[in-house]
């Protein structure tokens, strides 16, 4: 497949700890040679919220997930209440530079904040964009703690069947709670047609990676599985096999610093792109 095909997008903010996971994780390692390949990429993006709004944001989150069942279905139903009248509304992303970013990138930033609670509505907006500044077949979602093998995508994505493509690393159980994660999220453009076409359906209350999946569901489509690797520390990374790191082209790289809440995602895109460049230089002398 050709890469010019396919438009690599991460869903990124502007805010610590993922500016600097970017500039001196991603930038300095595949991003380059992505593009070098073809690959269009971009980062989606928003204001920053005050510190304030974004204690506000968080907070809203742990009533989701650390407050109880009952505190969660209230919180999920007060926001489906709230945000009823706003079901429809997709903003629109405007093209701007992404500064000190590597050259080819592209910058798209929507007027919402950067927040948890918006980020349904600013995946729709990428998905308008996608379809109407775009002439690529495939867009692929992707988060700032992704390290990407760009030599192995098109492949992938040349095995995925059917008019309708939903795929990734799938989560839930059947029936219903079927979802890709988050964390890479491939979709062509009768998918992303269907989500803004059905825009009132994807639900307000649930994370964008649950909302996509209740669309699918509505609609029948039936997710397909991407593979992912999960890498959380150096010493994960290290018994890793070299088999398992070069048959993936998608690492989730998510780590913490031991005894602080703070992000060492930046050491492992640095030792996973050197141990990458390490097997492909082994495999080439062993060829010559």
């Amino acid at each position: 497949m050709d890469p010019n095909k396919i438009l690599i997008v991460v869903f990124h903010s502007r805010q610590e700890p993922w500016e600097s996971i970017v500039r001196k994780g991603q930038f300095r390692t595949w991003v380059p040679y992505a593009l070098q390949r073809g690959f269009k990429v971009a980062y989606c993006f928003g204001p920053k919220p005050s510190r304030m709004v974004s204690i506000l944001d968080r907070e809203l989150e742990k009533f989701r997930w650390t407050r109880g069942g009952r505190i969660s279905d209230f919180r999920n139903t007060l926001n489906q209440i709230l945000a009823a009248p706003f079901s429809r509304f997709v903003p629109t992303l405007r093209k701007i530079e992404y500064k000190d970013a590597p050259e080819g990138v592209i910058g798209l930033r929507t007027s919402l904040w950067d927040m948890y609670s918006t980020a349904r509505w600013r995946q729709l907006a990428l998905f308008k964009y996608f379809l109407t500044h775009t002439s690529c077949e495939f867009l692929m979602i992707v988060t700032s703690a992704t390290y990407l093998s760009p030599e192995k995508i098109s492949k992938n994505l040349e095995e995925l069947s059917g008019k309708i493509v939903y795929a990734g690393p799938i989560h839930g159980q059947k029936p219903s709670r079927v979802f890709v994660s988050g964390a890479q999220v491939v979709v062509n453009r009768e998918f992303a047609s269907l989500a803004l076409e059905s825009k009132h359906r994807v639900p307000t209350h649930l994370l964008n990676d649950l909302g996509l999946g209740e669309v699918a569901h509505i609609h029948g489509i039936e997710p397909q599985a991407l593979p992912t690797l999960n890498i959380s520390s150096l010493t994960e990374l290290q018994n890793t096999t070299d088999l398992a790191l070069t048959t993936n082209y998608h690492f989730r790289l998510k780590s913490y610093i031991e005894g602080t809440n703070q992000r060492n995602d930046v050491m492992l895109f640095e030792e996973l792109h050197k141990r990458l460049n390490q097997i492909k230089h082994q495999e080439k002398n062993r060829t010559c």
